[in-house]
């Protein structure tokens, strides 16, 4: 597999950093229409239910999407209007396919968007090559792709031309893998999606900017779930368990079989996930990134920290009044912090159709469904100074309504108080903000710096609280602060899609990241993949995972040799079965620390240390771009790290955090890190509920303590033996370990220096 053949637009604009333009068809498209929608795929090996668990799944994404959905399976595809778990009967349902592959999309649409054709999964074919595909996010078109795809496309949504468009370019690659290597990186902006090719696989792509969450959960009877939240695949009647997030700008393949590989495209960088969405689409149960906090627990904290900026204002309030269920945890947050009692004043009212006032297409219909949606009750004299928490306001559709209610059940001030900071811009990337017009932040923020030229973003802020206020008929209005957001998500500016708030887009946040990546010299092998260079010592089974990838050419690397420290450990005998060369280096009795041998510049060795600088020339000899770890009994020291000259990965069987910590959050809460060659038996023994597996960066001797390049958990059972964890943290080995040598394959192709720990994994 070629997986770096050179682009079909070399001279093309789209290559150079900085000067990229996208132009959009002059006919009549999708104008406004920005989804914000749900995407699953299910591969269920055994029973063949992939097409029901995939409705299913889809169906617990309903905050994602109230305009229509479908289901697609290798033959079929079917698709309807509607919300999705009005789409089908229950005979329907029952009476899908047998499969063991299936996709399914919800989706939502605005004003020029409500249109079947414009429903997912789109479905394409040209030749013998045929795609099924449903997409999360909006892109960019360029007018190269414009001027490939058939004329009556044009008038599509962003979506299927990238469907037609990726359908048309697949017979110019060897595999549809290929394919999206060489042409995803012409489409900017959030490109989720996954797909059905006529080979009947699955595959699944993640932007590389990450904007938009994509996850991939193992089901209870064996089997994947990728969805757009682990809520789609946790609940009935999937009951996954959350493995990994699908990494920014990865390239996932399932089979009908349930084997799973994965290569990567792009430049590489930290993804930048979209801070509206995890406020407002998705659901408080999520943990909608990996290594962050629950949502709920998010909400939570941001309730505390929005409470303090408001009760620096001086306003006395009675109780708290929480927007149902959009501001649950969010009012819980501001009634910890005030001492104030929650007072459920507000109720949601027994209306079936009710959904997001945000994602309704019509302003008319947005108030009709917010005079529908609530419901009040009286309000006592001496409670009638209220806060009311929520967790965003976008139009102010909602809050003006809300206010009046309250007013009219007995309140005398209202306080409204937003758990997001003014949305002050319009989003290309799968947000419905498609006109500054429909945001009055940003016209009253508009014309204050022009009346407030030398206003600072406080006191701007202040004044739009003010005039918002008034607007709304509100007693005052109070936001929450862009570096409070950051602080409750325990994340870094430049890893967080921010545009509606600052104009700061992904792609310029992308570039600076990459300016701060060390690059390190030129990749000179050509067309050649790197050269991998693994160590074991063991029975050998993850080398004979690698070599099985790379016999089957799904692995990026070319497997230059294996070390070994016993001739007759597992590893030397499946090396010698697929023919690569094995060096075969005795470390039995060579591992003493009293120094006693003189090397040529006269200083004092132990034979430990020996030992490792022999094992680093022999490793020298094999010109390896990088050297792995699968199983390899021995601490290395930091000379033998150095002499290698390569960056040197190790296999842990555990889950390590992104930094040097001692703790790490899971989809199970916060456990200790467990390091060294026990990791296994020691979360047995201490109850824990989560392990895992971490590949990681070798860039010094401290056991375990390097960057982790890939992840994923593994579900602790109370009835687990030693030997059944054992197995499944090993199946998750299997998983991660060749996507991981093919990530870093990746990068160091490009030209980055992955042993700095630098590059974001």
């Amino acid at each position: 597999m070629n997986a770096e053949r050179r682009s079909i637009f070399p001279n093309s604009q789209l290559e150079s950093a900085g000067t990229i333009r996208f132009e959009q068809p002059t006919v009549e498209t999708e104008q406004g229409l920005h989804e914000e929608c749900g995407i699953v795929a299910v591969v269920d090996p055994h029973n063949h239910l992939a097409a029901h668990m995939a409705y299913f799944a889809i169906s617990n994404l309903d905050n994602r999407g109230q305009d229509g959905g479908g289901v697609g399976t290798p033959s079929t595809v079917i698709k309807r209007e509607g919300r999705i778990y009005e789409l089908f009967s229950p005979e329907e349902v029952s009476q899908l396919e047998p499969t063991p592959l299936a996709i399914a999309h919800t989706r939502y649409g605005t004003a020029g968007g409500q249109s079947k054709d414009n429903l997912h999964p789109h479905e394409a074919q040209y030749g013998d090559h045929i795609l099924k595909l449903a997409h999360n996010g909006t892109v960019a078109i360029p007018q190269e792709v414009l001027d490939t795809v058939p004329a009556e496309i044009l008038t599509s949504s962003d979506s299927k031309i990238l469907t037609h468009y990726l359908t048309l370019k697949r017979g110019s690659y060897s595999s549809w893998q290929e394919t999206f290597q060489n042409e995803l990186p012409h489409f900017k902006g959030a490109l989720n999606f996954v797909a059905i090719t006529e080979e009947k696989d699955i595959i699944a792509v993640r932007g590389i900017d990450g904007i938009r969450p994509l996850s991939i959960g193992k089901l209870k009877d064996g089997g994947w779930c990728i969805a757009s939240e682990p809520i789609a695949y946790s609940a009935y009647p999937l009951y996954g368990e959350f493995a990994r997030d699908v990494s920014n700008g990865e390239i996932m393949t399932l089979t009908s079989d349930g084997s799973i590989w994965s290569t990567t495209y792009g430049e590489p960088q930290d993804p930048t996930h979209c801070l509206f969405e995890d406020r407002y689409f998705a659901k408080p149960s999520s943990q909608i990134v990996q290594n962050e906090p629950y949502l709920t627990d998010t909400r939570f904290e941001g309730g505390q920290l929005a409470y303090e900026r408001f009760k620096k204002k001086g306003f006395e309030v009675d109780h708290v009044v929480p927007i149902l269920n959009s501001g649950r945890d969010f009012a819980d947050g501001v009634s910890s912090a005030s001492g104030l009692r929650v007072r459920h004043t507000i109720d949601i009212a027994t209306f079936h159709g009710n959904g997001r006032s945000f994602i309704m297409p019509e302003q008319l219909e947005r108030v009709s469904k917010v005079q529908k949606k609530f419901v009040t009750i009286p309000i006592p004299p001496e409670m009638s100074r209220v806060i009311v928490p929520d967790d965003s306001a976008i139009r102010f559709t909602t809050s003006p309504e809300i206010v009046k209610m309250l007013k009219e059940a007995g309140a005398t001030d209202v306080h409204l108080l937003l758990g997001l900071p003014p949305v002050t811009d319009v989003c290309n990337d799968g947000t419905n903000i498609s006109s500054k017009t429909e945001l009055p932040a940003a016209r009253i923020m508009e014309r204050l710096k022009v009346e407030h030229p030398e206003a600072d973003e406080d006191t701007l802020i202040s004044l739009l609280e003010v005039e918002l206020a008034t607007e709304i008929g509100a007693t005052s209005v109070t936001f929450t602060r862009l570096e409070d957001l950051y602080a409750v998500h325990k994340r870094e500016p430049l890893h967080s899609c921010t545009h509606c708030f600052d104009s700061i887009s992904p792609r310029k946040k992308a570039e600076i990241q990459r300016e701060q990546m060390p690059l390190k010299k030129e990749y000179k092998r050509g067309k050649n993949p790197p050269r991998l260079v693994l160590m074991a010592s063991g029975t050998g089974t993850n080398v004979e995972n690698v070599l099985m990838h790379h016999g089957d050419g799904t692995l990026s690397a070319e497997i230059a040799g294996i070390v070994v420290n016993n001739k007759d450990c597992g590893a030397a005998h499946i090396a010698e079965k697929f023919d690569i060369p094995v060096i075969t280096l005795p470390s039995k009795g060579r591992l003493g620390k009293e120094k006693s041998i003189i090397n040529e510049k006269g200083e004092f060795l132990s034979p430990r240390e020996q030992y490792f600088l022999e094992l680093a020339q022999e490793i020298k000899k094999l010109d390896a771009d990088f050297v792995g770890m699968l199983g390899w009994n021995l601490v290395v020291d930091d000379a033998f790290i150095q002499s290698i000259e390569a960056p040197l990965f190790n296999l842990h069987p555990a889950y390590l955090p992104q930094d040097n910590g001692d703790k790490v959050m899971t989809s199970r809460g916060m456990i200790p890190v467990y390091r060294g060659p026990h990791a296994i038996q020691d979360v047995l023994e201490n109850n824990e509920k989560i392990t895992g597996a971490t590949v990681h960066l070798v860039p010094s001797s401290a056991v375990d303590r390097g960057k982790p390049v890939l992840e994923q958990q593994v579900r602790i059972y109370s009835d687990d033996t030693l030997e059944t964890l054992t197995q499944r943290v090993h199946e998750a080995e299997y998983m991660i370990v060749p996507a991981a040598i093919n990530r870093m394959a990746h990068y160091i192709r490009k030209g980055y220096d992955i042993a700095s720990g630098k590059i974001p994994f």
